[in-house]
């Protein structure tokens, strides 16, 4: 019961209501006895400011997610790299977002 709370209190909009919610949810998992989920209220605690920016900012950090694991695709393909300057032109190869069919004129 308390895994669906938390899920329908993290599918709010506001960063106010989060708050507030995410504030009763932590207090009342710290008044249970499941071990486990005293450990995620503390996870919660100590990851609040982050919590709240998301529904604040209206942003997260997937981009950079997703882009650090096509740079990484990019490197497990290749097998290694002689130096950091071919890494990073492999990198820009791949992922540069490069047309690199031909343009006929006429």
């Amino acid at each position: 019961m308390m895994k669906e709370s938390i899920r329908q209190i993290l599918s709010s909009t506001s960063a106010d209501i989060v708050a507030a919610l995410l504030l009763e949810w932590v207090d009342w998992v710290k008044a249970s006895h499941l071990e486990p989920m005293k450990k995620v209220a503390k996870l919660v605690v100590s990851r609040w400011k982050g919590i709240l920016n998301i529904f604040r900012l209206k942003q997260s950090n997937a981009s950079a997610e997703s882009l650090n694991a096509r740079i990484q695709a990019v490197r497990v393909k290749s097998r290694g790299h002689r130096s950091y300057e071919a890494f990073k032109r492999d990198v820009l190869f791949h992922l540069g977002g490069l047309d690199l069919y031909p343009v006929f004129p006429g």
